[in-house]
């Protein structure tokens, strides 16, 4: 298919009516890159070449708008249009204005109205077209420009720039220059184009084209595939159009993940992950039953084909249903992800698997397919979270963390299918939960917890010490602080070694094990580094510091009060650390993560 398309000049692109999709990107030229592109264009007028070669394009014949969708080559037809009818508004007269104009630019109807050769279907994009064809810019007008209108309207003032540089002479414009030029662009240069039958396969020999370019990302396939069924189904376009924007707006707005103020506002999630958890989520018959998969997973790699392949025709068979439903779960996905929910203890849960989890947003896999349940949510999540806790403080790689989750999405999918009751839902999915968290406990938290290079990700080595503060007043159900947003949000602590590694000390084996780790606020720690664990201000600064899994070290039981004095008790004191003190230490810690994370 691909060795048969044609060399076009830009006179047959030109003369034809054609426009930017809805679903395409804006245009995103900098100056920089205009200015270049028609530098090089020049450079092979001047140079007389024969022929200039522009690139590739991908072209979709619209039979019901009777014009030709731009699916690859915005940015090159944007600045040929925008050059073309600059410098046929710098004609001093109408010698030759008035045919290029006809040609290129626009048309005059019998009726008065005129026939653009470019459209969008943005009305700030007709009206920045309009002023082009004109002549007449209005940029001053404009009070709060739009992304898309200031890179264009860059675009037109680098082209004037050029235009005036290169054509005036002794203060007027070069007519027969400036014809010779635009017959130059229009017949001497040219692109390698194809014009698809129909969407899908326009977005696909687009993604086959520009394997060294950017490639249109899945939600823009999803989008040019919802809109294509819409216009044949002849859906609402405006009303589609509103849902497909605040869909969009509320998936790539920056977050507070977790709602913590004390971070920088983030992605919500990677756009590839969001359409394989949606089609999970909706559609996991339809991806096992295409892709050959069991667990209703799409391979991120096969999401593109699984859209245009046969499982489109339910996908897309009313495109108004399919925007609700993703709608409703970037809802859930913001929810989840930031942790609003109207029952606190949800909200608490959702928010610290979203500070644990970060970037990775697997437990989503899980989540989302229980999300509207509450009764399953309130059962279920403390167990999400201790999985979470395992898989992001000790396991390297996310093959088979993401199969985990997968493997429990089907477990909890399979039986919500099977008609059984809430309780007995809960209760088996209690039990599949457990098995994975033993698993992975077994075969990487106990040895990690234990290992004597705790120190080399320190913020694992935090998440795991704020975690262990987390148990402690939770198994002595302390009045404050006992979740894990509670803690994450305080920036200024940082993680000692109690007995500072002595470098002189060859035979100090265990010094860099959790036994020798706690939190402490970054202004004590700042002076106490390089002090002796035995030193009376070190011994001070454990005595005064809020994390209980530190004081605990130096104060005595008998010093506390109520379920403070029970929360020191569950560590042992010391008044000095050597290697078997700090491995003991160390036994002592795994003991009441195992204890948390294997019992109920």
């Amino acid at each position: 298919m691909l060795n048969d398309v044609p060399k076009t000049m830009f006179k047959v692109l030109m003369e034809v009516e054609k426009t930017i999709p809805a679903y395409q990107r804006d245009f995103v030229w900098e100056s920089d890159d205009v200015s270049s592109f028609i530098e090089n264009l020049y450079d092979a007028y001047i140079e007389g070449r024969d022929t200039y070669f522009c690139g590739s394009m991908v072209l979709y014949d619209n039979q019901n708008t009777n014009k030709y969708e731009i699916v690859d080559g915005q940015q090159r037809i944007s600045v040929i249009f925008i050059l073309l009818a600059k410098l046929i508004n710098s004609f001093p007269g109408n010698t030759f204005m008035n045919t290029h104009k006809e040609n290129f630019i626009v048309q005059s109807r019998m009726n008065g109205s005129k026939r653009y050769k470019f459209w969008h279907r943005n009305i700030e994009m007709i009206n920045f077209i309009s002023e082009v064809s004109s002549g007449d810019i209005k940029r001053d007008e404009i009070i709060d420009e739009s992304i898309a209108q200031k890179s264009l309207y860059d675009c037109h003032e680098a082209i004037d720039v050029f235009v005036d540089d290169r054509f005036e002479i002794s203060g007027e414009k070069d007519a027969e220059k400036i014809d010779a030029f635009i017959r130059y662009i229009t017949e001497n240069c040219f692109v390698v184009h194809y014009l698809a039958s129909d969407m899908a396969d326009a977005l696909l020999t687009y993604s086959r084209l520009n394997s060294g370019g950017k490639k249109l990302v899945h939600t823009e396939v999803l989008k040019g595939l919802i809109y294509a069924a819409a216009e044949k189904k002849h859906q609402d376009w405006d009303a589609l159009d509103k849902k497909w924007s605040d869909f969009w707006d509320k998936l790539t707005t920056p977050t507070k993940i977790g709602s913590n103020n004390a971070d920088k506002a983030k992605e919500l999630i990677k756009q590839e992950s969001f359409l394989a958890y949606f089609l999970l989520s909706y559609y996991p018959n339809e991806v096992n039953k295409h892709l050959g998969t069991s667990d209703g997973f799409p391979p991120i790699s096969k999401l593109t084909d699984f859209l245009q392949g046969e499982a489109g025709d339910k996908l897309f068979k009313d495109p108004m249903a399919l925007m609700n439903s993703l709608d409703k779960c970037v809802d859930r996905v913001v929810q989840i992800r930031t942790g609003i929910h109207s029952d606190q203890n949800i909200s608490n849960y959702y928010r610290d698997i979203a500070l644990l989890s970060q970037t990775q947003t697997q437990p989503l896999i899980f989540i989302l397919g229980m999300s509207n349940n509450d009764i399953y949510l309130k059962e279920l999540l403390g167990y999400v979270f201790k999985l979470t806790f395992i898989f992001t403080s000790s396991v390297n790689g996310t093959g088979s963390t993401a199969g985990a989750w997968r493997s429990l999405a089907k477990n909890m999918r399979d039986l919500i299918e099977s008609n059984i009751s809430e309780q007995e839902v809960v209760t088996q999915m209690k039990y599949h939960l457990k098995e994975k968290i033993q698993t992975f406990y077994k075969s990487h938290f106990y040895e990690h917890i234990l290992k004597k290079d705790i120190f080399s990700n320190t913020n694992q080595l935090k998440k795991v010490l704020r975690v262990l503060e987390i148990i402690i007043r939770q198994n002595v159900h302390g009045s404050e602080k006992r979740q894990y947003a509670d803690w994450y949000g305080e920036k200024k602590q940082e993680t000692d070694h109690i007995n500072p590694k002595d470098l002189a000390a060859k035979d100090a084996e265990n010094n860099n094990m959790i036994g020798n780790a706690a939190l402490l606020s970054k202004t004590k720690n700042g002076s106490l580094k390089n002090l002796p664990f035995d030193s009376e201000k070190k011994q001070r600064a454990y005595k005064t510091s809020k994390y209980f899994h530190a004081k605990a070290i130096v104060i005595d039981p008998s010093e506390g009060h109520g379920w403070e004095k029970n929360a020191i008790n569950q560590i042992k004191t010391t008044k000095f650390l050597d290697d078997k003190i700090i491995l003991d230490r160390s036994l002592e810690i795994e003991e009441i993560f195992r204890k948390y994370l294997l019992n109920d």
